[in-house]
């Protein structure tokens, strides 16, 4: 049985910032957004948002900052610290040489913000939902891997084969879904900002 826990993180009211100077380190910028997890669907949405936002080249921050804008090096997505409880969905980037930590999250809102208006195309969803069952079935590609990610539903969840449920509602996902889900969670006042700078 899943254990339940009494203390709860209150909700957070505005945006906290925090900032670390090296002067050995290159500029680099995280964002980290609170987030439900199963079984609210919407950690099932959030899971095709990282393939959609910085999912490979084709995904739209990736595109739009690194390829065409040329503001960043990188930008990539992951999230922690775990997978039982609420959690945070973390956007990290390396600003290009030149760029500041603030104008590259400058951008990254202008994106965010236009993007829970108009959504995706139909295309990159479909795009992004073909990915995420490949990278699922490669989970399961060989018997230490389908051990391993049974082996962790089963553990998380009670169940191995809420796997399956979460895939299933993964597929379900719709452009309407996926834009209530960002003005939902990837709001300034629901996210801590973290930045490191060179030191002089």
């Amino acid at each position: 049985k899943k254990p339940t826990i009494d203390i709860v993180e209150p909700v957070q009211a505005k945006e906290r910032t925090t900032k670390l100077s090296d002067p050995n380190s290159q500029p680099y910028l995280v964002l980290a957004y609170h987030k439900p997890t199963y079984p609210n669907i919407d950690d099932s949405y959030i899971t095709l948002l990282h393939q959609l936002l910085a999912g490979g080249r084709t995904s739209v921050l990736y595109k739009e900052l690194v390829l065409e804008k040329k503001l960043a090096t990188g930008i990539s997505t992951t999230e922690a610290p775990g997978s039982r409880y609420p959690t945070l969905f973390i956007l990290e980037a390396s600003p290009a040489i030149g760029v500041s930590n603030e104008k590259l999250k400058s951008e990254i809102d202008k994106i965010l913000e236009r993007i829970s208006n108009t959504g995706f195309s139909d295309e990159d969803i479909e795009a992004a939902k073909r990915r995420s069952k490949v990278e699922f079935l490669s989970s399961l590609n060989s018997n230490p891997g389908l051990a391993s990610t049974l082996g962790s539903y089963e553990l998380l969840f009670g169940n191995w084969s809420t796997i399956f449920d979460l895939h299933a509602q993964l597929n379900t996902t719709t452009n309407q879904d996926l834009k209530r889900v960002l003005k939902t969670y990837f709001i300034k006042s629901n996210r801590t900002v973290g930045f490191i700078e060179r030191s002089k």
